[in-house]
């Protein structure tokens, strides 16, 4: 072949050739089969795919998020703990031996043997602890780490976990409005539409600016917001934007508990739960969380001063801004979605 010259400007692979380059002939091979050899189909195929991957994939990461805060209210809510679950894996995971057949090299046959069937979630739970620091590390940094492997050793049959159960979980979560159930389809995650946004900020209004309000709040609740603020400014130098939402969600749930009612702290819990399915849509979480840190820290330095009034202001003020990006967020998702 004669050398390329200026003249000779490079010629585009055919379609076929360059898709199977790029996805390689093995997989590339399974969709040319499904279509009967159609290229042109086989690529419009493979793009469905990754498209619907993708779809499956959003969800899931929701169904993930409920059931890793389902389970992680509950384990923090169990009284026979000394400290946060998170550092009690013996306990959480206590050794439970089952029968099971493993292949004996030198007997070469199965035999049964006795396995503690709770060896990995252990293992998976002193990763996630080393992962976020150590045992000194705070007990959302150790969760965070956790990955969705981990939440199933919970719902095992080392932990006598039955169907009922399960069913019982996923109807709690569809009362808090975090999945909805579709007769013969099953449980999916809740999607809320603007008015329910609305909805949401109205009530946080109602609650939060009524709580910073509080004339003697209770200390442990300050203590509270002090915390938060300070884990949303290690989380921001750290470049752990997931983190700062995380610490976000904190610092107002102990805004609600200012106001030293259990069930305004119930009806907190519930917001913010719903709260995190709202907020997927942000893209950008470093450019959404960022100015809110600073807010954050005026707002607990006025609760601290007693200037409940200018506190409850600032909020107001700090919700309405947060409300109008959420509501520009969902649109820009609608009209991409109608586009597409």
């Amino acid at each position: 072949m004669a050398p390329m010259t200026s003249s000779q400007p490079p010629q585009p692979l055919a379609a076929g050739a360059w898709v199977t380059r790029w996805l390689s002939p093995a997989r590339f091979g399974v969709y040319l089969t499904a279509t009967g050899g159609d290229q042109d189909l086989a690529l419009e195929l493979y793009e469905w795919n990754t498209e619907t991957s993708s779809a499956i994939l959003h969800d899931l990461a929701h169904v993930e998020v409920g059931l890793r805060n389902a389970y992680n209210t509950a384990l923090e809510q169990h009284t026979a703990y000394p400290q946060h679950w998170t550092l009690c894996g013996t306990q959480v995971f206590a050794p439970v031996w089952r029968t099971k057949r493993r292949w004996d090299p030198t007997l070469r046959r199965n035999v049964k043997v006795q396995v503690d069937v709770n060896t990995k979630p252990r293992e998976h739970l002193d990763r996630a602890i080393r992962e976020a620091g150590g045992r000194q590390a705070a007990p959302g940094k150790i969760v965070a780490q956790l990955m969705f492997g981990f939440w199933r050793y919970l719902s095992s049959s080392a932990h006598d976990v039955s169907r009922n159960t399960l069913r019982e979980a996923f109807r709690l979560l569809v009362h808090e409005r975090l999945l909805v159930h579709e007769l013969n389809r099953g449980v999916f995650v809740r999607e809320a539409s603007l008015d329910e946004v609305a909805d949401l900020f109205r009530l946080r209004r109602v609650l939060e600016c009524s709580s910073v309000r509080t004339p003697e709040p209770p200390e442990a609740a300050v203590a509270r917001l002090r915390s938060a603020v300070s884990e949303g400014e290690t989380a921001a130098r750290e470049g752990q934007w997931q983190e700062v939402g995380t610490a976000n969600m904190h610092f107002h749930l102990a805004v609600g508990a200012l106001a030293g009612s259990p069930r305004i702290d119930e009806l907190m819990e519930q917001l913010m739960a719903e709260l995190r399915l709202v907020f997927h849509v942000m893209a950008a979480p470093q450019k959404f969380h960022a100015p809110y840190l600073e807010d954050n820290a005026r707002i607990c330095a006025l609760v601290q001063a007693g200037r409940g009034e200018e506190a409850a202001a600032l909020l107001d003020t700090y919700l309405a801004r947060a409300e109008r990006q959420l509501v520009q967020a969902y649109r820009l998702v609608a009209h991409a979605t109608a586009s597409a």
